[in-house]
């Protein structure tokens, strides 16, 4: 096993489902971080597989965010052994247009 990705010290993990019926969520024992967020695995020569410890990152507003969208398609390309396909990819560049007056001729 290989791990991709990781929180910082001072974030935390929780297992299990969430219980906000009283108020603040905290950190229960053994949940500190760094908690492993991806990690891959092989077996033999045949199998690959890449976890992710949330499928946020590629389903919602955070998929364009600071290389989220090249880790996802980086670990599908990954996992079919298509390495050719690995990279990072440039970035689009969305541009701000000018608009200004013509001036009429005198």
């Amino acid at each position: 096993m290989t791990e991709l990705a990781k929180t910082g010290p001072r974030a935390w993990g929780r297992n299990g489902q969430r219980d906000l019926r009283g108020g603040e969520v905290r950190p229960g024992p053994g949940s500190e971080g760094p908690v492993s967020l991806a990690a891959t695995s092989t077996k033999g020569a045949e199998t690959r597989v890449v976890v992710v410890g949330n499928v946020a990152v590629r389903v919602n507003g955070y998929y364009r965010l600071s290389g989220n969208k090249d880790f996802a398609l980086n670990t599908v390309s990954w996992t079919a052994k298509e390495e050719s396909r690995i990279s990072i990819r440039p970035k689009q560049r969305q541009g701000n247009h000018l608009f200004s007056r013509r001036q009429s001729a005198p």
